[in-house]
């Protein structure tokens, strides 16, 4: 059995972990799995398939895992030391001496048969980075791949820095043909060893799970909106939230449930709290089970500033449910032929206008939630991901 190296971040509950899980279960019977994660903990942990061996990081690295107030309350003296001294630097300078400090330091691993850096490298600013760097310097394999999870056109990373390490990887897969469309424009010289594959569903999982008991119910006779995503300023919910306060104070059967967590937490609290909102708007945490919620919505709402290839774009059409979106590098490619898709211009004018004309005609919303589950395209991105993975 061939052997398989992914590098990722956490367990914590996100869009990139849930797809890492994915991708687990489909090449757990055909590879060797092992993961090194920055910081292996997380909520989803629980979720990774037995079969799959996690490597233990060093406690450097485990340190730009964490984030810096569960370093200051976890981690060890000399984590704590590391970690102040990283973002400080980080905020003056830029993030490479930091990662270049956790590489030297990081035991070498291999020989692998293919080795996967499946985070995208972040802005100079942000210590959430390194992942081709750690895979370039520190790994032992035949085949190096870089996945990208963001959209380069509109996601700003030290592309310069960054350029020299792709050009070390022997092949580069974004996640979707519009995120792989834009990469090559900025980085053409690298286009003939540039693919796409689609972020992975766990199917079955998804189907049980979407049949559980939510811990939170939604109030019958009411027409329900829902989001899981990171709560952080990327997702544009304290936007979404003042464009449209006018619709839910005029309709008070409309609500909004929110599910996550993240940096930007309390100005959504703020903003609800701003407009008087608290009984239309409620903030229900971060949840390991969306799909219950999702399935029993009338609408699931994604109004990001920016995003790659939304995993809740496969999850909603999976599911039949209406999903209402503003227009990301990847919306028109994935909903397109979605008749239950919503797509706005990606400003207040786009969200407020298509809003309102949701809610002028939800009685025919709610009339296309589906219940003809659809996981069409996985045998063509499974055959994407074989070719992929060759030696």
């Amino acid at each position: 059995m061939k052997k398989l190296l992914i590098i990722d971040k956490s367990f914590d509950v996100g869009g990139i972990q849930t797809s890492l899980i994915n991708l687990c279960l489909c090449l757990k019977d055909y590879y060797e799995i092992d993961l090194l994660m920055y910081y292996p903990e997380g909520e989803l942990k629980g979720l990774l398939p037995r079969e799959v061996k996690i490597i233990e990081p060093s406690w450097r690295l485990e340190t730009l895992g964490m984030s810096f107030s569960k370093c200051m309350e976890q981690g060890t003296y000399k984590q704590k030391c590391f970690r102040i001294f990283s973002t400080i630097w980080t905020k003056i300078l830029d993030n490479r001496l930091p990662i270049h400090l956790v590489t030297k330091h990081q035991k070498k691993l291999g020989e692998y048969d293919v080795a996967i850096a499946y985070h995208h490298e972040a802005e100079k600013k942000s210590l959430t980075s390194g992942f081709i760097r750690i895979m370039v310097e520190c790994v032992e394999a035949k085949k190096k791949i870089s996945w990208i999870h963001n959209d380069t056109g509109t996601y700003e990373i030290d592309e310069q820095f960054n350029d020299n390490y792709y050009n070390l990887v022997d092949e580069i897969v974004a996640v979707s043909k519009s995120v792989m469309t834009n990469f090559v424009n900025k980085h053409p010289k690298y286009k003939d060893k540039v693919s796409y594959c689609y972020n992975f569903l766990d199917y079955n999982g998804i189907l049980e799970k979407s049949k559980e008991i939510q811990k939170i119910p939604f109030p019958e006779g009411k027409f329900i909106c829902f989001s899981a995503c990171r709560l952080t300023p990327i997702k544009g919910i304290v936007r979404a939230i003042t464009t449209l306060a006018p619709v839910f104070k005029e309709h008070q059967d409309i609500l909004w449930f929110i599910a996550g967590d993240g940096s930007e937490k309390e100005a959504i609290k703020e903003a609800i709290r701003k407009q008087n909102l608290e009984k239309s708007i409620i903030l229900i945490g971060s949840q390991t089970n969306p799909y219950c919620y999702m399935k029993n919505a009338d609408l699931i709402m994604l109004l990001s500033y920016h995003e790659a290839a939304p995993m809740l774009y496969s999850e909603a059409r999976f599911l039949g449910v209406p999903i209402f979106t503003t227009e990301i590098s990847s919306s028109r490619e994935m909903l397109d032929q979605v008749d239950n898709a919503y797509i706005c211009e990606n400003n207040e004018e786009g969200i407020l206008e298509t809003f309102l004309n949701i809610i002028k005609n939800q009685k025919y919303v709610k009339e296309q939630k589906k219940r003809k589950f659809d996981n069409a395209g996985i045998e063509d991105n499974l055959k994407r991901l074989q070719n992929i993975l060759q030696v």
